[in-house]
C-alpha cells in the first residue's frame, strides 16, 4: 500500500513510499512460520545452547561459547546440514522436548549439553540424540582444569566435533541400508556405499564400490560418492585384496583427483587425495593435501594422521608421531583405528622405539589382523632379537598371502628416504626374513 512520498538522506528528489501488510494467514507467512520444514537431502544438525549448570552467571559466556565454537566447526564439513547460530539460541532457556525442536527446525539430529564449574575444574558433557527415535547415539564427558580459558573451549569443541562426526556417518548409512532401493537417490546410493565401505570386509568393499559407482552413475558430480569411492580402492590395495592393484591404482586417483575438483573445501576430498598421492609416491603432493584438509577443518583427525602418515615416508618420522596421536586423541574409536595405531608403530619404529612400536602393532592385532601391522612388528621384534617371536609372526605372513604379494609387499612400502627404507629392511632381516 503507498503512503505517499518522502525526502530520504542524500537522496536529492522525494521517492514514493509503501507498506507492506504481512498476515500470518498469507500462504507465504504461514510456509515460513508454522509449517515444519522438510529435512533437507543430507545429514542436518542442530546444536541447542549448552546449559550453563555453575550456579554462576559468568560462566554463561563460556557454555554459549563452546555452543558457538560447535556450530562454526560442523559447518566446515560441507555435506552437513548445521542449523544457524541464531535459530538455535532461539531455544535458550526453554524447556522442550528435543523432537519438537528437531521438527520445528527440520533437523534429525540434536546435540545438546551443559558445562559445570567448581573451582578451577569445568566439566562438560555432550549428547547427540536422532530426533526421529529419540535414542541417544553418543554421550561424551570432558574433565578439564580450567586454567585457560580458551585452550579449553577449543579441545572441548574439537573432541565433540571429532566424536559426532563419524557417528553421525554410520547412522546415515544404516539408515540408507534399511531403505528400498527403488527409491534411492543419489545421495543415499552413496551413503549406503559409505556404510558398506566402513564395516572393513572384503565380500563388503567390493559391494561398497557398486554402490557408489551407482551413485556416481546418477549424478557424476557428487563430490562425496568419488571421494568413498577413492578411499575404498586405497582401502583394497593395502589391504591385500586387489587382483589388479595398477589398475586400481589408477582408479583411485582419478576418483580423487575429481572429488577436490568437484568441492576443494571438503577435507575428507584432500584426505582422498593423500591417499592416493602417497601411493603414487608423489610425497610432496600427500603432504599439501593432508595440510589443505586440517587447514579446511582444524578438528579433521584424518588429517592430522595423514600429516604424520606421510612424514615417515619422507624420512622425518620425529615429525610424524605428534599429529598421529593428536589424531588418535581426536577420533579414538574410529573403526579403522587398526590402521592410525599400525602406522603409529612404524613411526616409533623409525624413532628407535621398538619395545613401542612393538606394542602398538600388538594393540593394532587386536583390532584386525594385517599384512602391514605384521610386517612392522615383525621388524621391531627383528631389532629386539626376538627369534622365538619371529617365527610366528613369519608363518602367518606366509599363510595369508594377497594377490600379487610382491607387488603389494612394495607399494605398501612408499618410502621417499632411501635410508628409512634400508632402516626398515634391517629390522626384516635380523628377523630372518630373506626377500629379494
Amino acid at each position: 500500500m503507498a503512503i505517499g512520498e518522502r525526502l530520504l538522506k542524500n537522496i536529492p528528489r522525494p521517492l514514493l513510499i509503501h507498506r507492506v501488510e504481512w498476515e500470518t494467514a498469507s500462504p507465504v507467512a504461514a510456509g515460513v512460520f508454522t509449517e515444519a520444514p522438510s529435512l533437507p537431502d543430507k545429514p542436518s544438525i542442530a546444536v541447542l545452547p549448552f546449559m550453563n549448570l555453575s550456579g554462576d552467571r559468568e560462566q554463561e559466556y563460556f557454555a554459549d561459547g563452546i555452543t558457538e565454537d560447535i556450530i562454526t566447526a560442523l559447518s566446515h564439513y560441507r555435506w552437513f546440514f548445521v542449523v544457524a547460530r541464531n535459530s538455535t539460541f532461539a531455544y535458550k532457556g526453554r524447556a522442550l522436548d528435543v523432537k519438537q525442536i528437531a521438527r520445528e527446525l527440520g533437523v534429525r539430529y540434536v546435540l545438546e549439553g551443559s558445562v559445570r564449574k567448581a573451582s578451577n575444574r569445568v566439566r562438560a558433557t555432550a549428547q547427540l540424540i536422532d530426533a526421529g527415535t529419540g535414542n541417544h547415539l553418543l554421550a561424551e564427558q570432558f574433565d578439564r582444569d580450567f586454567s585457560d580459558v580458551f585452550a579449553l573451549q577449543d579441545e572441548i569443541t574439537q573432541s565433540v566435533v571429532a566424536a559426532i562426526e563419524p557417528e553421525m556417518l554410520l547412522t546415515e548409512g544404516r539408515r540408507a541400508t534399511r531403505k528400498n532401493p527403488a527409491n534411492l537417490d543419489a545421495f543415499d546410493h552413496c551413503m549406503r556405499g559409505m556404510w558398506l565401505f566402513q564395516q572393513f570386509t572384503r565380500d563388503e568393499n567390493r559391494e561398497a564400490e557398486r554402490w557408489l559407482r551407482r551413485a556416481l552413475d546418477l549424478d557424476p558430480d557428487l563430490a562425496l560418492a568419488h571421494t568413498y569411492l577413492a578411499r575404498a580402492l586405497n582401502t583394497r590395495i593395502w589391504w591385500g585384496w586387489s587382483e589388479d592393484i595398477d589398475r586400481e591404482l589408477a582408479d583411485e586417483w582419478r576418483a580423487a583427483k575429481t572429488a577436490v575438483m568437484l568441492d576443494e573445501r571438503d577435507p575428507y576430498s584432500h584426505y582422498a587425495s593423500f591417499l592416493a598421492s602417497l601411493l603414487m609416491l608423489r610425497h610432496e603432493e600427500a603432504i599439501a593435501a593432508a595440510q589443505r584438509a586440517i587447514d579446511l577443518t582444524p578438528n579433521f583427525a584424518l588429517g592430522y594422521f595423514a600429516l604424520g602418515w606421510a612424514r615417515i615416508y619422507l624420512g622425518r618420522s620425529d615429525e610424524a608421531l605428534d599429529p598421529m596421536l593428536r589424531s588418535l586423541r581426536l577420533n579414538p574409536h574410529d573403526r579403522q583405528s587398526e590402521t592410525f595405531l599400525g602406522q603409529a608403530a612404524i613411526a616409533q619404529y623409525h624413532l628407535g622405539n621398538f619395545e613401542e612400536s612393538a606394542d602398538y602393532c600388538r594393540r593394532a592385532l587386536r583390532v584386525r589382523r594385517h599384512r602391514f601391522v605384521l610386517r612392522t612388528l615383525l621388524a621391531a621384534l627383528g631389532q629386539l632379537g626376538r627369534s622365538g617371536e619371529c617365527g610366528t609372526v613369519i608363518a602367518e605372513l606366509n599363510e595369508t598371502k594377497p594377490p600379487l604379494e610382491q607387488r603389494h609387499w612394495e607399494i605398501t612400502l612408499p618410502y621417499a628416504d632411501a635410508a628409512s627404507r634400508a632402516f626398515f629392511d634391517e629390522g626384516l632381516r635380523k628377523a630372518g626374513l630373506c626377500r629379494q
